[in-house]
C-alpha cells in the first residue's frame, strides 16, 4: 500500500510543534499551547498568506486572505489562486511564480483581486519557493498585501506629475528645475530655445556643463543671494537667439527646501519683457518730453487729486504764485491759488471754487473768466486766465483735475 504524504497544513503544524520544543519546551501542553499562539499569528496577521502548490493551487490560506476576498477559508482551499485574479493578471501571477521557482530568492509582483461581491482590490504578493517533505521544491508561499490606497495615491501623484510635466513643458516662460546639487531636474523647450542649448540629454548633468553666458553667472548669483537668507532673486538678462535678434527677459529663481530647511533644489523661470521694456521706455520718452514742455512754456500748470490736494506744479506756476513747489506739493490748491476777493467777479469762478473745496463735477475743459486776480506770495495781486480740466480713468471717473492759467499783463 502506497505511503500517504502529509497535507501541507499537518507539515506546517508539525513545524509549529517542533518550533515550539526548541529551547527547551518539552512538556505537550506548552507545545500546544506555542503552536496555538503560532496559528494564532499566522491567521491574524494584517497580511494575507496561502500557500500553493506547483501548480498554483491554494493549499493553505490564513484567514486575513479569506477576509480580503470576502470567503470562507475552506471555499479557497484546492482551487487554483487565479480564479480569484482579474484575468488580466493571470500570466503576471503564472511568471511571478516562475520566478520564484528559479531564483528561490523572493519575488514580488502586483496584481488585482476581485471578491465574492465582485469588489476589486490591488495587492503586493511577495512569494518564495519552499521545500515539501521530499526536499523538493514544489511549494511556494505567498504574503499578500492590500495596497489599493496605495496604488490610488500613486494613480494620483502620476495625475498630478503628468499634469506638471504639461504646465511645465506649455508654459510661454523658459522654466528650469535643478535638485539640492545645482543639477538639471527638468528644463523645458522655450527654455532651451532661450539659452540655445542644442536637443540632447541634458537632465542629470550639472547646470555649469550645459548652461553659459549670460545666464551661468546669474545662477551662481541666485544660489548665493537665496543661501544668505533671500526668498528669491531676480534681475533682467539680456540674451541673443540664434537669429542674432536681442532680447531681455526677467530671470527668476525660486528656492525649494526639504523637511530639515536644506536647500532642496530651484526653479528658474525665464519671461521676455522685450515688448514690456520697450513699452517701458515709450513711457520714459514721453515722461520726459512732457516734463521739458511743462517746465519751458509760461503757463502755470497745477495738477491735484479728486479732493484738491496739489500733486504736480510746474516751475511757471512756481513763478506766478510765489510759492516753493516743495511747499506746495502736497498741499489744498486753496492754500495756493488765493483770489482778490475785492477785485474778482465771483460769478466767473465756480470751477476755482469747485476746486478748492474740493468738488469736481465738470464733465470738460472749462474756462473760469478772465475778471479774476490772485494774491501771490508777495501780497500783489496778479490778474489771471485759467482752465480747468478733468483727469478721468478708463471708467470715466474723474480722479483729479488740471489747472492750467496765464498772468494776464
Amino acid at each position: 500500500m502506497q505511503k500517504m504524504e502529509r497535507p501541507v497544513g499537518e507539515d506546517m503544524r508539525h513545524a509549529a510543534g517542533e518550533t515550539a520544543g526548541i529551547g527547551g519546551i518539552t512538556d505537550r501542553s506548552e507545545a500546544e499551547k506555542s503552536r496555538d499562539k503560532y496559528f494564532s499569528l499566522y491567521d491574524f496577521s494584517p497580511s494575507g498568506y496561502v500557500t500553493l502548490d506547483k501548480e498554483g493551487v491554494i493549499l493553505e490560506a490564513n484567514l486575513t486572505f479569506a477576509n480580503m476576498l470576502g470567503v470562507e477559508r475552506f471555499r479557497l482551499l484546492s482551487r487554483p489562486l487565479a480564479l480569484f485574479l482579474e484575468k488580466s493578471y493571470w500570466d503576471i501571477l503564472y511568471f511571478h511564480r516562475e520566478k520564484a521557482f528559479s531564483s528561490k530568492k523572493r519575488e514580488w509582483c502586483e496584481v488585482q483581486f476581485k471578491k465574492m461581491n465582485g469588489e476589486k482590490f490591488f495587492a503586493q504578493l511577495q512569494t518564495i519557493a519552499v521545500k515539501d517533505q521530499k526536499e523538493n521544491y514544489t511549494l511556494s508561499l505567498s504574503a499578500i498585501m492590500d495596497i489599493t490606497e496605495r496604488k490610488a495615491m500613486e494613480d494620483s501623484l502620476r495625475v498630478a506629475f503628468r499634469e506638471l510635466q504639461e504646465i511645465f513643458q506649455v508654459s510661454g516662460d523658459g522654466l528650469l528645475a535643478l535638485d539640492e546639487n545645482l543639477n538639471i531636474l527638468r528644463m523645458n523647450d522655450v527654455f532651451a530655445e532661450v539659452a540655445n542649448i542644442k536637443s540632447g540629454k541634458v537632465i542629470g548633468k550639472h547646470y555649469k556643463d550645459v548652461i553659459h553666458e549670460p545666464l551661468y553667472p546669474r545662477i551662481g548669483r541666485a544660489v548665493n543671494e537665496i543661501t544668505q537668507g533671500a526668498e528669491y532673486y531676480q534681475t533682467e538678462v539680456e540674451q541673443t537667439s540664434e537669429g542674432g535678434r536681442l532680447a531681455i527677459y526677467r530671470f527668476r529663481a525660486h528656492p525649494f527646501w526639504d523637511n530639515d530647511n536644506h536647500l532642496a533644489g530651484m526653479l528658474i523661470a525665464l519671461r521676455n519683457v522685450t515688448e514690456q521694456m520697450e513699452i517701458r521706455e515709450a513711457i520714459s520718452r514721453e515722461q520726459k518730453t512732457l516734463s521739458f514742455i511743462l517746465e519751458n512754456i509760461d503757463q502755470g500748470v497745477i495738477t491735484m487729486d479728486d479732493e484738491g490736494y496739489i500733486i504736480h506744479m510746474n516751475s511757471a506756476a512756481e513763478k506766478y504764485t510765489g510759492i516753493p513747489r516743495k511747499e506746495a506739493v502736497g498741499g489744498h490748491v486753496s492754500d495756493v491759488i488765493t483770489l482778490a476777493k475785492e477785485r474778482t467777479d465771483y460769478t466767473c469762478v465756480r470751477c476755482l471754487q469747485e476746486l478748492a473745496n474740493g468738488i469736481v463735477e465738470f464733465r470738460e475743459h472749462a474756462p473760469c473768466g478772465k475778471n479774476i486776480f490772485m494774491v501771490c506770495r508777495d501780497g500783489n495781486a496778479v490778474r489771471i486766465e485759467p482752465r480747468c480740466a478733468p483727469i478721468m480713468d478708463e471708467k470715466r471717473a474723474i480722479t483729479g483735475a488740471t489747472m492750467i492759467f496765464k498772468v494776464i499783463e
